[in-house]
């Protein structure tokens, strides 16, 4: 599939504490690859795909989050204009877990009232180091109202499935409600209007892949 031509650029979030496996999870969903000694993330940092839903081209922006407490007010700042947001924890740490609670009370007093959230509980392959059952992430998402998934970066499980998850999601969303140059007799064109974004506070834009 070639990268250059789609019809929506969206934009979506990673959350979640540190090492639960973000980033890990969208080199497994960009690159197809895995590292065992992935380094944390500093600040932000973004990878591009496209996929394909119903003959329509979506470029996801997926934007990889510090999930250090000294990084969560610059990571604030990118909840304006997301589209999708995948709220990460891994289940065998309990405490990122319970950080969901913290997370999703800053998706919903930052984040567009109309944005898309799946809950993933990563590092699923390490079975014998669980500490939080998938009865206990499902119950999490319920009490949210958003869907729930566990996934391993490194076997690759679900994780091509959630991202089209959300990708779905977000497409239907675009449908219903659709930019008023999707409306209008001629559109631009958003593949000539797209730019890289600026991050001034972080030490120069990040790197598109």
């Amino acid at each position: 599939m070639k990268e250059g031509r789609f019809e929506h650029l969206v934009k979506i979030l990673t959350i979640g504490e540190s090492a639960v496996g973000k980033s890990c999870l969208i080199q497994r969903f960009t690159k197809n690859e895995f590292s065992p000694h992935h380094t944390s993330t500093i600040a932000i940092d973004f990878k591009m795909k496209v996929i394909e839903i119903n003959n329509v081209r979506l470029k996801m922006q997926i934007w990889d989050t510090a999930g250090q407490e000294r990084f969560n007010t610059l990571t604030a700042g990118f909840f304006k204009g997301s589209d999708g947001i995948v709220l990460t924890y891994s289940v065998t740490d309990e405490k990122s877990f319970q950080c969901v609670n913290k997370w999703m009370d800053q998706v919903q007093k930052l984040a567009p009232v109309d944005v898309k959230v799946i809950l993933i509980g990563n590092k699923a392959d390490l079975d014998a180091e669980r500490k939080v059952s998938r009865e206990e992430g499902e119950a999490m998402a319920l009490k949210y109202g958003i869907k729930f998934y566990e996934t391993s970066a490194k076997s690759g499980e679900n994780v091509q499935e959630l991202f089209l998850d959300i990708g779905n999601q977000i497409f239907e969303k675009i449908e219903q409600n659709p930019p008023a140059w999707m409306t209008a007799s001629k559109g631009p064109n958003m593949s000539s209007m797209m730019t890289k974004p600026k991050l001034s506070c972080c030490g120069g834009a990040p790197r598109e892949t």
